[in-house]
């Protein structure tokens, strides 16, 4: 059984509408992914109520974004790596406990982007914790604090 921040069961989804889209800047040759707010604010509440993975964040862009299946981890992995190199998501794995990476946000992003690179060449889904889990940060719930309407 998967271990949950706040006691309550993993997987639940709640239906988003999709919110303004911005780009954010990085010093990275990767092309940045555009993340709307509300994406961003529906991944950190569900981090508040247990650990997320690529999964995760997938099926969060289907219901802001009417996404389609296809090249969706690849699209979430993006946004994954994105929000770890903002302070946001923290990788680590469960075993049963989370254990962050021990590693710098920059080479946590970049062992993200390799591993989903890797993976994603074999087959276009990836399943549940199969490359990492996230934990969110004090900031993530600074900046986008879960509501009672989330």
């Amino acid at each position: 059984m998967l271990i949950t921040r706040s006691g309550k069961r993993a997987g639940s989804f709640r239906e988003t509408s999709a919110g303004s889209e911005r780009t954010t800047t990085k010093d990275r040759n990767e092309p940045e992914p555009s993340i709307s707010v509300k994406l961003i604010a529906d991944v950190v509440a569900e981090g508040d109520l247990d650990y997320i993975d690529i999964t995760v964040i997938g099926q969060l862009l289907i219901l802001a974004t009417g996404a389609s299946p296809e090249g969706l981890h690849a699209r979430a992995a993006e946004i994954a790596v994105d929000l770890v190199r903002r302070g946001l998501l923290v990788p680590g794995t469960l075993d049963p406990e989370f254990h962050p990476w021990n590693l710098s946000t920059e080479a946590a992003a970049a062992r993200l982007h390799a591993e989903a690179a890797a993976e994603l060449q074999h087959s276009t889904l990836l399943g549940p914790g199969q490359i990492c889990f996230f934990d969110i940060t004090e900031k993530a719930l600074r900046e986008y604090p879960p509501t009672d309407a989330d």
